[in-house]
């Protein structure tokens, strides 16, 4: 790199001239420069470095970026695209997120990007590996190179990076084990190097982390188990360690994360229970842990997440009765205990979950009675109890569950839908004794009703002394040519 002495007349101009801007400045500003004990040559030094690192770095990417970094010309970079200042002139922020560059960052000199507090490259081409160099950003707080490209492993010196707030490295093709200096980060308050390669356990150093509020290392292909230290980090709000290999139990220290607001562990190898400490998670609005190798059974402190909306703890080996204390949980929008290994009966309390859209119990081991509090769901898209040992219809996919099927299909699919055109008497029961006479109308009416108490607005929805009036009315029978004639659309929208 040349000196000051050897560049150009031109450039040696350009720095008289800032020197003398300098000199005739403010009091504030030759306060400012006084300050910080750095003197207006350094400053023009610096601002040269600044300038060559980056047009290099332009060089060296394909001809499409540099089209797209065309503003990149002189020696005044404050005027460049995604390029911003600080009060010295000097590059602060480089924003070029979604600008399509293409090319590595290995020719860019990040030592020479010495007040650099933002580095944004997301959305972007960038392949190859990240360079150790980054290190060198003693002073950037925030740090995103998601999707991209970018391969090999997180360099460690990016524990050097103490001032660090937010490290976002996701959708890349990072691969190699999470290094522990990041633990050395103890300002980041957000990490996410989800979908990546990265492989090993999660680093008890993670534990480090004391300002972390969101960790996400979802869908990569970490190892071990989850280390008791996450317990120590109080301000996560968000954690989300899906899509792993993950396995052993879900350590008790996790209910010390009071302020906690997501928790996704789904998809891994996790076993043992669910520990009851999770009760201590008040602000818990989505638990997640489906697709696991859990036992035992559900917690009854399950029933003190007062805020959650979104429960799943499908497809695990769950066993014992649905606790009691889940009728606790009336913001619950989405509850789904399907393929698991639940015995005994379904509790009346699930009647208080007023606004569930949502509830799968299907292939469990449960019995007795659908309970009649069931009735009060009145915000219900989907249910789903077939595959149990309860009394009642549990031969195949229960009726309820046909009815949701063709109103959603009726509804969304216009007068062209295949749905219209099926006959009401291809849906029946064939095991049953087709209807006859005063029966026949009552089917018609029962189905119609369905489809009624089915409606997107609730307050259309008829109420049960309607439902038990249109049942109690007393009409002219029926002939079963005409009931073989009625096809689904016909009594939809005729309802």
């Amino acid at each position: 790199m040349m000196s000051l002495i050897e560049r150009p007349i031109s450039h040696c101009l350009f720095t008289a001239a800032f020197i003398i801007i300098l000199a005739l400045a403010s009091p504030f500003h030759v306060a400012i420069s006084y300050s910080s004990a750095t003197s207006p040559s350094k400053i023009v030094t610096m601002m040269g470095q600044e300038v060559e690192a980056l047009l290099e770095w332009k060089a060296s990417l394909d001809n499409q970026s540099q089209f797209r970094l065309s503003s990149w010309v002189g020696n005044i970079t404050c005027h460049w695209v995604g390029i911003s200042c600080n009060n010295f002139s000097s590059i602060s922020h480089v924003n070029l997120t979604g600008f399509g560059l293409k090319g590595t960052l290995q020719t860019l000199s990040f030592s020479c990007l010495h007040s650099l507090v933002s580095l944004d490259l997301s959305y972007n081409l960038l392949y190859g590996t990240i360079p150790s160099q980054l290190g060198n950003l003693s002073k950037l707080i925030d740090l995103h190179l998601s999707t991209n490209n970018l391969s090999g492993s997180i360099p460690t010196s990016i524990g050097k990076l103490g001032n660090l707030s937010t490290l976002f490295l996701s959708d890349n093709q990072i691969s190699g084990p999470k290094p522990q200096e990041i633990g050395l980060l103890g300002s980041l308050q957000k990490l996410s190097i989800n979908m990546n390669n990265l492989f090993g356990p999660i680093p008890a150093s993670i534990g480090n982390l004391s300002n972390l509020s969101t960790l996400f290392l979802w869908e990569n292909n970490l190892f071990g188990s989850i280390p008791e230290e996450i317990g120590k980090l109080e301000f996560l709000s968000e954690l989300s360690l899906s899509g792993n290999n993950l396995s052993g139990l879900i350590p008790a220290s996790i209910g010390n994360l009071s302020n906690l607001s997501t928790l996704f562990l789904w998809k891994n190898n996790l076993c043992g229970s669910i520990p009851s400490s999770m009760g201590n998670l008040g602000n818990l609005v989505t638990l997640e842990l489906s697709d696991n190798k859990l036992s035992g059974p559900i917690p009854e402190e399950i029933g003190k997440l007062g805020f959650l909306s979104y429960l799943a703890l499908h497809v695990n080996d769950l066993t014992g009765s649905i606790p009691a204390s889940i009728g606790n949980l009336t913001k619950l929008t989405h509850f789904n205990l399907h393929i698991n290994k639940l015995f005994g009966y379904i509790p009346p309390e699930i009647g208080r979950l007023k606004l569930l859209t949502f509830l799968g119990l299907f292939k469990n081991e449960l019995n007795g009675s659908i309970p009649f509090q069931v009735n009060n769901l009145t915000y219900l898209k989907y249910l789903t109890f077939s595959e149990n040992m309860l009394s009642g219809n549990n031969h195949g996919k229960a009726s309820r569950d046909l009815i949701l099927f063709l109103s959603s299909s009726l509804s969304s699919s216009g007068t062209s839908s295949t749905a219209h055109n099926v006959l009401l008497k291809d849906i029946l029961d064939l095991r049953l004794e087709p209807p006859e006479n005063e029966v026949l109308l009552k089917v018609v009416t029962i189905v119609k009703l369905a489809f009624a108490c089915l409606a997107t607005n609730p307050k259309s929805r008829p109420a049960m002394q309607e439902v038990s009036r249109e049942l109690s009315i007393g009409r002219a029978p029926m002939s079963s040519e005409l009931f073989d004639m009625l096809t689904l659309g016909l009594l939809f929208n005729n309802g």
